[in-house]
């Protein structure tokens, strides 16, 4: 369309505007444009009423993810407390052990019959503390953790008596030896 026609469109609109507002939409046509109006406000206020809730929904999300990792993290933290501590008690224990065990032997070598039965209760013991350490490296808890310092406890106890015993019978052979 060129100036000129431009021109001569507009000045034909304005010289017949009343002519084009004569005619007026009828009520219902009116009605209906209301009525999709209202629908569309409504759908735009449902839109947001579902992205509030998803914003909602995403925040707590995300801070149930952090409360929970955070959780987690001290437990692992613990864990590795739990596992210095105990290792420094199976230390302990074990050098215990080992040294009671020497005594034994030096000492039992002139009692074999003794050593034998104190053997058979002894691997009892070292099956279990096995069974115990290996369930342990699974599954890291308190309840398996107190089992094993309470095997090594009962082996200890098991060394205490046995060098009992066999201090017993070592003041028998010399009463025996004195007589």
């Amino acid at each position: 369309m060129t100036r000129d026609m431009q021109d001569n469109l507009e000045k034909f609109i304005k010289k017949h505007r009343d002519e084009f507002d004569d005619l007026t939409p009828s009520d219902s046509l009116w009605k209906g444009i209301n009525k999709e109006l209202s629908q569309e406000h409504k759908n735009s206020n449902q839109i947001f009423f579902w992205k509030v809730a998803a914003i909602i929904l995403f925040t707590f999300s995300l801070g149930l993810t952090l409360f929970i990792n955070k959780n987690m993290l001290q437990t692992e933290e613990q864990v590795a407390v739990y596992d210095d501590e105990f290792m420094e008690t199976e230390n302990y224990y074990t050098s215990v052990i080992n040294t009671r065990q020497q005594l034994i032997r030096a000492v039992a070598q002139t009692y074999p019959d003794i050593e034998s039965d104190f053997e058979s209760d002894w691997k009892k013991l070292d099956e279990g503390y096995k069974n115990l350490k290996l369930e342990y490296e699974k599954n890291k808890n308190e309840e398996i953790r107190s089992a094993l310092v309470q095997n090594l406890r009962a082996r200890l106890n098991l060394l205490n008596k046995q060098i009992e015993v066999l201090e017993q019978i070592e003041k028998q052979d010399v009463k025996i030896l004195e007589i």
